[in-house]
């Protein structure tokens, strides 16, 4: 029976580190958006939802950020992990 080394390899570890980069660059970015989101409906308050949908649609966005929020700190201690500083 044949085997498969599984262990990663230093250009695997650094693609996989690549990766995760990125992934914080996009989490990173659609916090910004649900925060501009916030701001505008302060200061506008014209998002066209009805208004019982609206305290919906203001907990999405909160909610979008949280997870993002979640998924950078997963993504930065995988990060650690992958350079052994974990």
């Amino acid at each position: 029976m044949d085997t498969i080394d599984l262990t990663p390899t230093p250009d695997g570890i650094r693609f996989s580190i690549r990766l995760f980069e990125e992934h914080i660059q996009r989490s990173e970015h659609l916090i910004r958006v649900a925060e501009e989101w916030l701001e505008l409906m302060d200061i506008e308050r014209r998002v066209y939802v009805s208004p019982d949908e609206f305290v919906i649609f203001e907990a999405a966005l909160e909610a979008l950020q949280e997870q993002e929020r979640q998924r950078i700190q997963h993504l930065r201690e995988g990060i650690a992990a992958a350079r052994g500083e974990a």
